[in-house]
């Protein structure tokens, strides 16, 4: 169970750590604040989710780990874990960019 828990954190801080270089090389700078607190809230939320399964259903935990294209097994669901993969990536990458660029889009930009 130990090294499951290990894995779980591990995880955690890939996705982090991916996220993190999404959003900083898309908008090319670190002073980005929304960014900052995306990533904290979504640091917080994700902590709390991992713990309190950790300790209460470390069963549910495991099955969520298996997640993304990969781990579908009909070809639809594949397709559709896809797209949903690619849309998280744009949705990070977006607004990022309306940033680097000085678009009036963004929240309080």
């Amino acid at each position: 169970m130990k090294n499951f828990t290990v894995k779980a954190y591990g995880g955690f801080l890939a996705v982090l750590a991916a996220m993190g270089a999404i959003l900083f090389l898309s908008a090319w700078t670190f002073n980005y604040w929304q960014a900052w607190v995306l990533l904290l809230v979504f640091c917080v939320s994700w902590l709390v989710l991992i713990v309190y399964l950790v300790k209460k259903d470390p069963q549910l935990l495991e099955r969520r780990m298996s997640a993304g294209p990969a781990a579908e097994q009909r070809i639809g669901q594949k397709i559709v874990m896809s797209l949903s993969s690619l849309e998280f990536i744009a949705l990070l990458v977006l607004p990022a960019l309306d940033y680097r660029s000085g678009g009036g889009y963004a929240c309080c930009s």
